[in-house]
């Protein structure tokens, strides 16, 4: 096959895996292929001058379990952990071994009696 990844597949909305494995392609991996919701495998590998990062928008697509990049020179991708639901942190419950604002007595805790 030879140069770039068309970014006209990105228009290819059912592919469901996608082959280029071993095609001296050169280049990135256009974000474009981040539209490509059913797809479940893409194999780049072995394409020795692919480079840059993989876009988010291909690391994200929900059906996604394959992505193949060895012997290419695209950069490595960390996700991290996203947070699913409510993104609202939690607010810690008041514990009976709070710490004591300087100068005032320790409140008593249940365990122990008023002196």
């Amino acid at each position: 096959m030879g140069g770039q990844i068309p970014t006209t597949l990105g228009k290819l909305t059912r592919l469901r895996e996608l082959g280029l494995a071993y095609n001296d392609l050169a280049g990135t991996l256009p974000s474009e292929l981040g539209n490509l919701a059913m797809l479940t495998e893409l194999h780049v590998a072995g394409n020795h001058d692919m480079r840059g990062a993989v876009p988010r928008s291909i690391l994200t697509l929900p059906r996604l379990h394959i992505l193949s990049t060895e012997a290419t020179l695209l950069e490595p991708f960390d996700l991290e952990p996203q947070p699913i639901g409510n993104t609202m942190a939690p607010t810690p419950a008041p514990t009976s071994r709070e710490t004591p604002t300087p100068g005032a007595s320790p409140a008593p805790t249940s365990r122990e009696t008023p002196t």
